[in-house]
């Protein structure tokens, strides 16, 4: 991984974040003591549920990957899955792209031997499926609650619709991506070819044999996911159990502050939410999100109530989300690195 670029996207998150926050409670009239205030009203059993939410939304995203390597002939132990998971939670969220986690998740499975070509095909898998699920949840909001679409403003509904189409854009290129390995073969072709040309990538003769054993490996893993269908439906599964996992802790929230009846609507508003972060790349969706459940939560309860619990479900499912994924990580990487030390030790005594 490039310690710099992402060290710069950090900041970047981290600025974007500060101003996300401030932005918000200063159009609630909130102040810091009033956010703290309400910490300390909220019901803290919901709020454990919330948190509890939360880490699924990391653990699923693992056992997705896991479940998908496992069928490749790349078993992996919880621990990794979760690593796995984690490294793309983090990286989704300070770059801006819904994708920008998988290459830190590719980085993590290489490392504990996956091979590159493997590692391609099964996060592709797991992206289309990471976006089927988004849809699912959207088109079964639309049978439950429809009229909750209706209730946001014109701006929301058209970055709800365009973040819908775009969904539905990245499905149809994975797939293409996954079962037109010439696309995909082409497409890296074209990429060496413009960094040699760049003058940045020499030896390019070396690196097509490369590219065509490794060509020839996805092929093969491509071969074994198609024809497993216990294995769709399993990362599939576990897909949406991450996102429903995630909405769930704007739902634990509400009851959190007092809420009794409306949940549903609480929920099915948070699941339009989910569609509308996808239309603009901006690292966490920071601004977009927000200003969607604002403007979702304010036709389902007081004013002021809508900014507490967007503020403090924001704060569970995202911020607190990125710290304790960014720790993993940081743990990850320290594990896998005094691993690859001993090894070395061992090899040279």
């Amino acid at each position: 991984m490039n310690i710099k670029k992402k060290g710069l996207w950090t900041l970047i998150a981290l600025v974007l974040a500060a101003l996300t926050v401030y932005a918000v409670m200063k159009g609630g009239g909130m102040s810091a003591a009033d956010f703290i205030n309400a910490w300390d009203r909220a019901n803290k059993w919901w709020l454990g549920a919330a948190f509890l939410c939360m880490l699924g939304y990391i653990g699923f995203e693992g056992m997705a990957v896991r479940s998908i390597l496992k069928i490749c002939g790349y078993p992996r132990r919880h621990r990794q899955g979760i690593l796995y998971g984690a490294a793309d939670v983090y990286f989704s969220a300070i770059t801006p792209s819904a994708t920008g986690g998988q290459p830190a998740s590719a980085y993590f499975m290489i490392r504990d031997g996956a091979p590159t070509a493997v590692t391609t095909a099964v996060l592709l898998l797991n992206l289309i499926m990471y976006n089927a699920s988004i849809i699912t949840l959207g088109a079964a909001t639309l049978v439950i609650r429809p009229q909750m679409f209706l209730h946001f403003k014109p701006i929301c509904k058209i970055l709800i619709g365009v973040g819908t189409l775009v969904i539905l854009g990245m499905i149809a290129v994975f797939q293409l991506l996954l079962w037109r390995p010439r696309v995909l073969h082409r497409l890296v072709d074209w990429l060496f070819l413009l960094l040699h040309k760049l003058r940045i990538l020499k030896h390019t003769e070396r690196m097509e044999e490369r590219i065509l054993r490794a060509m020839e490996e996805y092929k093969n893993c491509v071969g074994i996911l198609s024809g497993n269908r216990k294995m769709w439906l399993e990362a599939y599964i576990f897909n949406l159990l991450q996102r429903v996992s995630q909405i769930l802790v704007s739902g634990c929230v509400f009851f959190a502050m007092g809420g009794r009846r409306g949940v549903i609507s609480v929920l099915t508003t948070q699941c339009f939410v989910t569609l509308g972060a996808n239309c603009v790349p901006i690292p966490g969706a920071m601004g977009v999100t927000d200003y969607l459940m604002l403007d979702g939560y304010m036709n389902l309860m007081s004013r002021d109530a809508a900014f507490e619990v967007q503020l403090l479900s924001r704060t569970i499912s995202f911020y607190i989300c990125i710290i304790i994924s960014g720790l993993i990580v940081l743990a990850g990487w320290i594990w896998q690195h005094k691993k690859r030390y001993a090894k070395k030790q061992r090899e040279s005594a």
